[in-house]
């Protein structure tokens, strides 16, 4: 519960963001801006082996439209930066230039008109240390910021000096967009950057707040940024966000014009994103969480610090209440379903941990990021497990959180937060259409498991106090000019006459996942899927293959082993194998039916003690194929009507009349049921007794039935818990007898037929006494009676003291039964001894039932097909082929 206020707390932001975004009209609608500010401006590009990027990036900011004077600073390291050769290639300037270029310098290569740029030599690599190296000597009144994989958008610089004029602010934030959404990890890049980011930007300046800084497509006052150099961190953004904020400044938002960018075409670069934000995010907001109490931002500021500081910690409560639920579900999982999710989640772990490009950095980095995401992706395959079996069992319970339904729809609304709020910024922003909306249900399952195992492994390393950052992917190196766009192509710019690298269009979400484009796709698809699944010939293409080669090309075949491994195990449904304890066992007198059959032609019907003990070999086990699962769990606190049935009722040799009052509770916990020498219609006596309602609900086909209780002693009293039905009579007992409770008396009535069916014939049943080996009276103890389509077991303590197999002596029941405790005096002097008065009053105490669900095998052929390969028989074997008695004469 605490978890979940946590996460609804949080997911009430999402929603208010989303109201506030869907109420406010004209959202998402352009605006011309007729100003010309020529207000000078200086762009900073800060590059780091960007490649042709360096030079579209370039050529997009010379397009601008702004009529102001503009000087683009290209800010590398040194002149091996691999922008070099295209930069010289563009620019006849930088051709010209024979001299060996050192840091730190700068380089003009291109000057023309009211346009100017430079290359600039910082001799350092961080970004923001390049940015710092060359503030103090810009003369322009504003200073632009862009990434090199970003493309602005020609109306970029002059909209955002126009609206900085109209607020007379410092400091704004352009809007950014895709360069292509093409495929999973671009589409949910993208949603969460250019979707998520700008419905929330939306929504907090409708609210009159701030936005903040993304690292790029930023326009801000020079002074501003001279005053606030950018600190070293991984996300200098957040820092220098948080650090101009606290100090009373305000970041406007461009929601009409800013860039297009490139995005995550992979795992690596999905998850190292997530991984480098929630590190430096993370850190940055607690460095600067001291300074929120004495900086002049009002409550609803200091409320949006919060909020947008804890965005990645909220992953904490989340891994928190998924491990919960999938220690939960783990109890309910046999040995080998459990073993099969810890293989997927140990493989899966493994796997993202090799992605990340860790192997490099310490042993102990590496150890710690696996165990991370072991920790996140064991209990998804637990649950993945659990909800398969489930759907396998047809038992849709199963497949439920352990918390009350109004906890569970306040989880359902908490996980439904982020894709709703996409949803929503895609219809406002006019990118949702039929293959939009269905991409996002889809995938957002696998979206919500791969963005938390960035941040988790993010969180990692900042409490660890690493930051492992390795540069990004944001093209398709294989293939870099799939991601064109349609105005790809080379063509003379106006302002310079160089030619430039071919332009790449954003091509916005909606366009990527038309239905109508699927066809179109698929080639494209399987080219993609070819490239990952088989490897290219090593060193020449040409070469042919060798076998060694050809295994190595097929990197599909581990994980297909691993995914086999799971199913088989998921697939497969153990057989219990639960050695029987060498208790003495008495049968009794039993009755004769066709149906019963006699003791004395069942061999080892009730154990040897002897020979259990002097020879372990000896020793019989028993377990059937099937599960069990807590239904109820019921610490008796109260007897609760909705569930239980106080009986007011008798019936034959039953010297009591069972009344509803001779059932109480008691005060450290339990009922007991009082035995009364109170006289009540026929009866002489009063006695207590409790059965599960006659209701569908709480009639059992199968299921093991636990009670933890303390029995009368005394002549002629029997202290029992069984199942029971009629019409056909079928019944199911464990019975302490009063004249000795160091025994048990276990029985099992059998009538054939279907309900309604009246065979009702017997009277003793099929009993046997089981030596405890203690005395019942004098302590609680816990009592178990399993029962299942093959077999029936008797548990005292956790130990198999009695089972029944199928014919042995009966058939198993095979119809619904309630489920009963009693305390009641017989009529009896054979079962129970001479009903001895004197003990009156007394009474039986029960302190607890656990009710457990049956679960067949999913599979049972394919389950005792793989039981056949660990035993010493052909294939399993049905009662009637084990009795001798049964088989012809030869």
């Amino acid at each position: 519960m605490v978890l979940m206020i946590c996460l609804g707390a949080y997911a009430a932001g999402y929603y208010l963001s989303m109201f506030v975004f869907v109420s406010h009209p004209g959202r998402a609608a352009p605006r011309e801006f007729d100003a010309q500010p020529e207000t000078a401006v200086a762009i900073l590009i800060p590059a780091r082996d960007e490649g042709e990027r360096a030079v579209r990036v370039i050529h997009s900011l010379l397009r601008q439209d702004h009529p102001g004077e503009i000087e683009i600073y290209l800010l590398l390291k040194d002149d091996t930066d691999s922008a070099l050769p295209f930069l010289r290639d563009a620019f006849s300037e930088l051709r010209d230039v024979q001299v060996q270029l050192t840091a730190p310098s700068r380089v003009t290569i291109l000057e023309r008109s009211n346009r100017r740029v430079y290359v600039v030599f910082t001799g350092v690599a961080g970004k923001s240390e390049k940015i710092n190296a060359v503030t103090s000597g810009i003369r322009a009144p504003y200073t632009a910021i862009i990434d090199c994989d970003h493309q602005a958008q020609p109306a970029w610089i002059r909209s955002s000096l126009c609206l900085l004029r109209e607020r007379n602010a410092q400091f704004i934030q352009g809007r950014r967009g895709p360069l292509s959404a093409a495929g999973f990890f671009r589409l949910w890049d993208s949603l969460h950057q250019h979707i998520g980011c700008e419905l929330f930007n939306t929504a907090f300046a409708r609210l009159g707040l701030t936005v903040f800084f993304t690292g790029t497509t930023a326009v801000m006052s020079t002074k501003l940024l001279q005053d606030n150099p950018l600190h070293v961190c991984i996300t200098e953004d957040a820092d220098f966000s948080y650090q101009v904020v606290l100090a009373g400044a305000k970041i406007l938002h461009n929601p009409y014009y800013g860039s297009d960018e490139e995005v995550s075409p992979d795992l690596f670069s999905f998850l190292a994103r997530r991984r480098r934000w929630a590190n430096g995010h993370t850190g940055t907001f607690f460095r600067h969480l001291p300074r929120m109490w004495s900086s002049p931002l009002r409550w609803r500021e200091r409320m949006q610090f919060l909020y947008h500081g804890l965005h990645y910690l909220v992953a904490v409560p989340v891994a928190a209440l998924h491990l919960l639920i999938g220690f939960y579900f783990l109890q309910n999982l046999a040995p080998v379903h459990a073993g099969a999710a810890a293989f997927g989640g140990l493989y899966l772990a493994l796997r993202i941990s090799a992605s990340q490009k860790t192997a490099t950095t310490k042993l102990f980095t590496r150890v710690l990021e696996v165990a991370a995401l072991f920790a996140w992706f064991f209990p998804a395959a637990v649950i993945a497990v659990n909800l398969t079996l489930a759907v396998l069992a047809n038992d849709a319970p199963r497949a439920l959180p352990p918390v009350p339904y109004v906890w569970q729809i306040v989880g359902l609304i908490c996980f439904a937060a982020p894709p709703l709020v996409l949803l929503a910024g895609l219809a406002g922003f006019r990118q949702l259409g039929a293959g939009t909306f269905g991409a996002v249900v889809v995938t957002y399952p696998v979206a919500f498991y791969l963005d938390i195992a960035g941040v988790l492994i993010g969180l990692t390393d900042l409490v660890a106090g690493w930051s492992p950052w390795h540069a990004v992917t944001r093209a398709d190196e294989e293939n870099p000019g799939e991601n064109t766009g349609e105005n790809a192509g080379a063509h003379a710019n106006e302002n310079t006459g160089e030619q430039n690298a071919p332009r790449v269009a954003g091509a916005g979400i909606r366009r990527n996942w038309r239905l109508r484009d699927v066809p179109a796709a698929l080639p494209a698809l399987a080219r993609a899927m070819r490239r990952s699944l088989i490897r290219k010939s090593p060193a020449d293409a040409k070469e042919p293959y060798t076998m060694k080669n050809f295994w190595k090309s097929f990197r599909w075949i581990v994980p297909l082993l691993v995914i086999a491994v799971v199913v088989a195990a998921v697939m497969y449904t153990p057989r219990a194998r639960i050695p029987l304890a060498g208790n003495a066992c008495t049968p009794r007198e039993h009755d004769s039916h066709p149906w019963i059959i006699a003791p004395e032609k069942l061999p080892e019907y009730c154990e040897d003690v002897r020979d259990v003990a002097n020879n372990p070999d000896a020793r019989r086990f028993a377990g059937g194929t099937g599960t069990f699962r807590v239904v109820r769990n019921d610490r008796l606190q109260r007897v609760d009507p909705a569930f239980w049935e106080p009986l007011d009722s008798t019936f034959f040799c039953n010297l009591a009349q069972f009344r509803p009052e001779n059932v109480s509770l008691i005060p450290d916990g339990g009922v007991q049921f009082d035995l009364l020498p109170v006289a009540f219609g026929d009866r002489k006596f009063t006695a207590g007794s409790l059965a599960t309602k006659d209701s569908a609900d709480a009639r059992y086909l199968y299921g093991r039935f636990e009670v933890s209780l303390k029995p009368v002693r005394g002549a002629g009293v029997v202290t029992a818990f069984f199942l029971y039905r009629f019409d056909p009579w079928q019944e199911i007992d464990t019975e302490f007898l009063g004249d000795d409770t160091t025994k048990l008396l276990l029985n099992v009535f059998y009538n054939p037929g279907e309900p309604g069916d009246q065979y009702n014939y017997g009277f003793r049943g099929t009993p046997v006494v089981v030596d405890l080996g203690f005395d019942a009276a004098l302590d609680y103890h816990t009592y178990a009676l399993e029962w299942d389509p093959e077999e029936i077991r008797w548990f005292v303590d956790g130990v198999l003291v009695h089972s029944r197999s199928a014919g042995r002596p009966t058939p198993i029941p095979h119809l619904p039964m309630r489920f009963y405790m009693n305390v009641w005096p017989t009529c009896s002097a054979e079962l129970a001894g001479a009903f001895d008065r004197s003990i009156l009053p007394t009474a039986a105490r029960f302190r607890s039932v656990k009710i457990y669900g049956y679960q067949p095998a999913a599979f049972p052929a394919y389950s005792n097909w793989i039981e056949s390969f660990f035993s010493d028989t052909n294939g399993p074997r049905t009662w009637r082929d084990e009795a001798e008695w049964m088989q012809p004469r030869k």
